[in-house]
């Protein structure tokens, strides 16, 4: 079965890598800000951008900062990565990396009236032990995005975080209680821990330079109640020119404790051609 499941791999990143570029060349910069979701579009060819924020979390007191650059190998094929960095207002300051990542985008088809374009992101999240309990994961997303009319668009995430280790959580019998051992102790089982995430971003273009979104996002996880956790983000972005964007919005959970999240950023594109 392992090997079979090697061989389908394989093969999925063969077909990808040998996709052609039919991916259509974008003339302004395409930033996977404001929000969640992920881009479709990969950057272009010999293409770098930089996409940088400050968030603040009101639930914790606590600043983050994060930077994600993008490359793109060819017009189908981009390279990304990016750190995050907390800043916490707790009772004792605390600072420092949380956590690193990398991954690739393969843009898979360029949409038209009918259909969205559609494009997949691989990527492999490491945690800093130091002030993150998170475990390394690797993440695998389908992203589809289409234009409704000139003004109106969405794009859709949906895909998977799967741990690359084995976790313990408790044995649980018929009713939902703890399976107990000889000694009264609950028993507990390995696992491998995965979650399901999603994104919807609506974006509203008010004019060639404004554009507002909103953005119902979350995770379907059976291990931790609420098994479907619902965020909300809005806001907007202010398309400098062509190379430049800034943004600002805010967030909040609407099904968990997750309180007010406010974040503004930058984006920036250069042409290394």
């Amino acid at each position: 079965m392992k090997i079979k499941m090697k061989k389908v791999t394989l093969i999925l990143m063969f077909n990808l890598l040998c996709i052609k570029s039919f991916a259509q060349k974008q003339d302004a910069i395409d930033s996977g800000r404001p929000g969640q979701s992920v881009s479709v579009f990969t950057t272009g060819k010999n293409i770098g951008q930089f996409e940088t924020g400050v968030g603040f979390s009101d639930f914790d007191q606590s600043y983050t900062s994060n930077v994600f650059l993008r490359y793109g190998v060819t017009d189908v094929i981009e390279v990304n990565g990016g750190v995050s960095y907390l800043l916490s207002e707790t009772d004792k300051m605390t600072s420092g990396l949380t956590s690193y990542n990398l991954g690739a985008k393969f843009h898979i088809f360029e949409g038209d009236t009918m259909m969205p374009s559609t494009a997949v992101q691989l990527g492999i999240n490491i945690p800093s032990k130091n002030l993150s309990e998170q475990r390394t994961f690797t993440s695998l997303l389908f992203l589809l995005n289409y234009d409704i009319n000139d003004r109106l668009s969405y794009t859709l995430n949906f895909g998977v975080n799967l741990d690359l280790e084995k976790s313990q959580i408790n044995e649980l019998n018929s009713n939902g209680d703890k399976v107990l051992d000889g000694e009264g102790n609950p028993k507990l089982k390995d696992i491998t821990y995965f979650e399901g995430v999603y994104t919807l971003n609506f974006i509203y273009k008010v004019s060639n330079k404004f554009s507002l979104f909103l953005e119902p996002y979350g995770v379907f996880n059976r291990y931790i109640a609420p098994k479907i956790k619902i965020n909300l983000n809005s806001g907007l972005s202010y398309l400098v020119n062509k190379d430049l964007q800034f943004d600002f919005f805010a967030g909040h959970g609407i099904n968990n404790n997750e309180s007010l999240t406010l974040s503004g950023g930058i984006s920036w594109r250069v042409d290394f051609k």
